[in-house]
């Protein structure tokens, strides 16, 4: 994560720059989330830097899975400029409901197979 640190200035200043609308598609929505966690992982808060890493590396990880060709520096920089004002800030938000969910799914499929562990267990002590 250290190498992203010299962006993060980029970042803000770009986001002071005019608006040019809102995500297209499913790589530009993951970018848009990448540089929103991206903002929040350069924050001196302790809780929202580490949402911010934990975020970038969700999104990362979902453009690299998408195409691991893409050119996350230049996708980055074509994008901050969209991101102005209001933009930014429904993207947070959409950004953050997408992660929320994932997080849900995660811990909801954790007790699954804690119950399903329990279930092979028992099976295996009655034989």
């Amino acid at each position: 994560m250290a190498h992203l640190s010299p962006i993060a200035p980029a970042v803000t200043c770009a986001l002071l720059a005019t608006n040019s609308g809102a995500a297209a598609d499913a790589t530009t929505n993951d970018v848009h989330c990448y540089i929103v966690y991206m903002q929040m992982g350069s924050s001196k808060e302790p809780g929202v830097q580490s949402a911010g890493i934990m975020g970038t590396l969700y999104f990362m990880g979902k453009l690299d899975g998408r195409n691991p060709d893409l050119d996350l520096e230049n996708a980055i920089l074509t994008e901050i400029p969209k991101l102005r004002g209001g933009v930014f800030n429904d993207e947070a938000a959409r950004c953050q409901s997408e992660l929320q969910a994932r997080g849900q799914a995660e811990t909801a499929m954790g007790k699954d197979m804690q119950q399903r562990a329990a279930k092979m267990q028992q099976e295996q002590n009655s034989h």
